[in-house]
């Protein structure tokens, strides 16, 4: 009975990668009368753990392709800001290239085929249907960023104006500064985050 709960679960869970990836159907070899029968009640047990299987080997083969794509991209220390730019955790990138992880989602892989795409022109599998959501999550992101870029400018006029008003002298951090100092670090941080800054280049 135990068993029989495991594999139904399983079931649910491999279910919904074939309705999120429908031309896994064509890899797992389901007929469609057949896929639709076991969508409505549940294919036998040795079935299951068939299409378990060649989706665990799918995945494997398609981690290798990214991993040898990702060593020649990305050096060891660049991995976070690789990770943050592809929209995965360093931790889960790391354990791609070390050969740790050896088949992640669909949903990862997905997103690391799509960015070696728009980089290298990296061959997207066939069952990546998440390149348009990819793109459209891509343009908010860079929208959002454009915002708080504007946003910062003005306040990074604004504060060289207040350069220009009469400076007083004050104590902060056990040293006398004057607003002028004060502002100049302010202007300076604000440089660091939004101009210096390569994420946004």
């Amino acid at each position: 009975m135990k068993n029989e709960r495991k594999l139904i679960q399983k079931w649910n869970h491999l279910k919904r990668e074939i309705r999120l990836h429908p031309l896994l159907a064509y890899r797992l070899g389901i007929h469609i009368n057949d896929l639709q029968k076991y969508f409505e009640t549940t294919p036998p047990d040795a079935e299951i753990l068939r299409i378990e299987k060649v989706i665990f080997e799918d995945r494997a083969y398609k981690t290798l392709r990214i991993r040898d794509e990702l060593k020649k991209l990305i050096g060891y220390r660049e991995v976070p800001n690789f990770a943050s730019r592809i929209g995965i955790s360093d931790t889960k990138l790391r354990a791609i290239m070390e050969g740790k992880d050896m088949s992640p989602s669909y949903e990862i892989i997905n997103k690391i085929e799509i960015y070696l795409h728009a980089i290298t022109g990296f061959t997207i599998s066939i069952e990546n249907n998440n390149s348009e959501t990819y793109i459209d999550q891509e343009l908010d992101r860079l929208s959002n960023q454009t915002v708080d870029i504007g946003l910062a400018l003005i306040s990074y006029k604004r504060d060289i104006k207040e350069l220009r008003k009469p400076r007083e002298l004050f104590y902060a951090d056990n040293k006398i500064m004057t607003t002028a100092g004060l502002l100049i670090e302010k202007l300076e941080n604000l440089k660091e985050t939004f101009i210096d800054n390569p994420d946004l280049k």
